[in-house]
């Protein structure tokens, strides 16, 4: 992972502190959905990671598997910090 690789930590971090607590150990696939991701935490969470990772979440980025872990929010943020579609 590259220094500037955006961590599970970070995101699981992000989370605990602005949506629900999740255990230092929640697993990095588990599902959020299941955790109690909703539709209005997802939005708070979608305006968390554009302020705390400098990403511009787009519609077409509003896929239910880019958000249902950890591991795959991770990846969506590195992605479009690298400018990815």
């Amino acid at each position: 992972m590259s220094e500037n690789a955006v961590s599970i930590d970070a995101v699981r971090s992000l989370i605990s502190e602005s949506l629900f607590p999740l255990a230092d150990d929640f697993a990095a696939e588990a599902d959020l959905y299941q955790e109690g991701l909703d539709s209005m935490a997802l939005m708070q969470l979608i305006l968390g990671l554009e302020q705390e990772f400098a990403v511009q979440v787009l519609p077409e980025d509003l896929d239910r598997e880019h958000f249902k872990t950890l591991q795959a929010i991770a990846k969506l943020v590195e992605t479009k910090r690298h400018g990815g579609e």
